[in-house]
């Protein structure tokens, strides 16, 4: 009886322990390796020819020690959801490159089950780097898909788990800051509110943005009803950001001013924009005026009515009243 039951338990951690492999395995299999970068992102001021030394903490957050690749990549910003593209070192031309200034310790890592470690990378920057921005990212890969050194085709995703610092360089020097809005549109004519409103900017600049602004709603008589932040977004050069926002209420009747104002950069750039937009719930309008319309029918047949009943009785009283003038007059031919 007492082998049967170490048996039973022998057998019951084992499947625990294979279940915990198993756990393991799948959490990698769907990039979820539990590495924790910190942090994400920084910004960074530079001058040409300067050297600096960065730190950057990648923090295991699981039961067991993860090994994997230490690497670096340009990334650039494209679409309108901000998503970083990493790009293959050897082919990028871009002018906003910095993956070749950064110097690794070493190319494998492992990072103990509950704990960090810290990579310090060098950063050269060259003597003949173009002022503005350039952005590169060093990442940690626990499971690569593709041999040791090869790195993804240019403009296509990560395919690979991988847990990234996004690191923003900014040159000194004469930096071209312009960012216009490419669109700002609303329904020029709705039944109901609230207005829904897509706002797209583009940075045409040399370094990356962040507009910080409002869009305002006005009635017609200039009062403010309504107004919405625009979002926080970084704004990489050459990219195009969406913005979606909702001003006034359900229900709204009139004509109705929307205006964008923002502001961006060193120097405080202005980006306005403005649409007008017509609102009128014109099946409730015409519910409305269809009772109206009833109400009005019924006062005024009741209203005829009761005048044609009035002069009815009119009529009749002055009958009754010539009768009996009449009938005065009888008799008082007959007194005589």
């Amino acid at each position: 009886m007492r082998k049967i039951k170490i048996i039973i338990a022998g057998v019951i951690l084992a499947a625990l322990f294979a279940s915990l492999f198993n756990t393991r395995a799948f959490a990698q299999q769907q990039g979820d390796f539990g590495i924790v970068v910190f942090p994400a992102r920084q910004e960074i001021d530079v001058q040409p020819g300067e050297e600096k030394t960065i730190g950057i903490s990648f923090v295991n957050q699981t039961l067991f020690p993860i090994t994997g690749i230490l690497g670096k990549a340009d990334f650039i910003v494209k679409g309108e959801d901000n998503t970083p593209i990493f790009l293959e070192e050897e082919n990028l031309s871009s002018k906003f490159s910095a993956a070749s200034w950064i110097e690794l310790p070493y190319k494998n890592m492992a990072i103990p089950p509950y704990d960090r470690t810290i990579v310090y990378i060098k950063v050269r920057v060259p003597k003949n780097a173009s002022p503005g921005g350039h952005y590169a990212a060093v990442f940690f890969e626990g499971t690569p898909t593709t041999p040791e050194g090869q790195f993804q085709k240019e403009g296509t995703a990560v395919i690979a788990p991988r847990a990234a610092a996004l690191l923003y360089f900014k040159v000194a020097g004469e930096v071209k800051e312009k960012a216009i809005v490419s669109k700002f549109f609303a329904p020029s004519f709705l039944e109901y509110g609230p207005v829904k409103i897509q706002t797209a900017i583009l940075n045409q600049g040399d370094i990356h943005i962040t507009p910080k602004g409002t869009i305002q709603m006005y009635d017609i008589f200039g009062n403010l009803v309504d107004q919405a932040k625009l979002a926080e977004k970084n704004i990489f050069p050459e990219a195009l950001t969406k913005y979606e926002n909702e001003l006034g209420k359900k229900l709204m009747l009139g004509k109705y001013t929307l205006v964008l104002q923002a502001g961006y950069g060193t120097k405080g750039q202005g980006l306005k924009a403005k649409r007008t937009v017509i609102i009128f719930p014109y099946r409730l309008a015409a519910i409305i005026a269809l009772g109206v319309f009833i109400f009005g029918y019924l006062i005024y047949h009741f209203y005829k009515a009761s005048i044609v009943r009035q002069r009815i009785l009119e009529q009749k009283l002055e009958e009754e009243r010539k009768a009996i003038e009449s009938l005065k007059e009888q008799l008082k031919r007959r007194e005589e």
